[in-house]
């Protein structure tokens, strides 16, 4: 179905959606926001968020109230609307530890659902802050975008303390609290490779990670030692 004979309804869906969202996309502040959020905004089950030129369209394990032949219609028309180059898909399902190896590997594919194919590594701006992005690198692409106010707070709260994040994944807390000069950052997690991520965070706003501390350990543990 093409995406200009989207049901109507769908259409009202996605104005009303844009329209709450009106100030935002047009303030400059970022480049990164849901732009549909779930059953709030009419459609069950469906999440789509924009990263710069990316769009990640969530689908959620028996919850999605439409077709997928209409969620796609439904994207067509936000990357017609929003200027967007690609969308990729990403199944959530209740249980990620039981998806399969070729499941995996479709969050890996470097070609979108919908568009042309991206570079593996964006940068998309928030509050003047830089986040890399990876849009087709599993479940999550780097950052939770519900925690863009959160974000700014701590950056605010930031200058002259000393900082520590817990489960810091890409450590997206950490870099806000770095250029919100702090004198020292302090992210745990136990991944080294989002610890990695995490580093290169700093590296493209200007910061040396090597002027503050990055663990891969358990929060727990590292309190003992």
């Amino acid at each position: 179905m093409r995406a200009d004979h989207v049901s109507s309804q769908l259409e009202s869906f996605l104005d009303r959606a844009l329209e709450a969202r009106a100030a935002l996309i047009g303030s400059g502040v970022t480049d990164a926001y849901r732009v549909f959020h779930g059953q709030s905004d009419g459609i069950d089950g469906l999440v789509m968020e924009q990263f710069g030129p990316a769009l990640i369209v969530q689908v959620h394990e028996g919850r999605l109230a439409i077709s997928l032949d209409e969620v796609r219609t439904l994207t067509e028309l936000v990357i017609q609307r929003l200027g967007m180059e690609a969308a990729y898909l990403k199944k959530f399902v209740r249980d990620r530890a039981g998806v399969s190896d070729e499941e995996q590997s479709q969050y890996r594919d470097a070609m979108p659902w919908i568009g042309t194919t991206l570079e593996p590594e964006l940068t998309i701006v928030e509050h003047g802050v830089k986040f890399l992005i990876h849009p087709y690198d599993g479940f999550s692409v780097g950052l939770f975008l519900e925690q863009r106010d959160n974000r700014r707070r701590v950056r605010e709260l930031a200058a002259g303390r000393r900082v520590l994040n817990t489960f810091a994944y890409t450590c997206g807390f950490s870099a806000a609290a770095a250029m919100g000069g702090a004198a020292s950052v302090a992210s745990v997690d136990l991944s080294k490779r989002y610890l990695e991520w995490g580093k290169r965070n700093f590296e493209v706003n200007g910061i040396d990670p090597s002027l503050h501390r990055f663990s891969c350990s358990g929060i727990f543990e590292l309190f003992k030692r």
